[in-house]
């Protein structure tokens, strides 16, 4: 098994961690500034809310050492990452300008 540490002090959104996710890898990362937006606790991902490295081995051998943990963390990171396609991402931005009143005010 595999899982991707990601022990940052500061972090606005966590990119890599998208990425290993989309892939099913388990995530182990910092609790942090928006981290907590891009990974659930307990769900798709373990976070580690100390910055104590015995905390952090903790969590890397309790995800690597247990299989079916693993393995559920993986499934649900991989279906949890889906929201952050940028296609969905482009195509929500597009329907909230397109529910933009527009005060007859029309675009060329």
């Amino acid at each position: 098994f595999a899982a991707l540490v990601l022990p940052s002090k500061s972090e606005t959104l966590g990119g890599v961690l998208i990425e290993a996710m989309a892939l099913g890898i388990p995530v182990i990362a910092s609790d942090v500034d928006g981290l907590p937006e891009v990974v659930k606790d307990g769900e798709t991902s373990t976070l580690v809310s100390s910055a104590d490295p015995r905390d952090y081995a903790s969590a890397i051998l309790r995800v690597l050492n247990d299989a079916a943990l693993s393995v559920r963390l993986g499934h649900s990171a991989k279906a949890w990452a889906k929201q952050f396609d940028s296609r969905r991402i482009t195509r929500s931005i597009e329907q909230c300008y397109e529910a933009l009143p527009t005060n007859g005010v029309r675009a060329h």
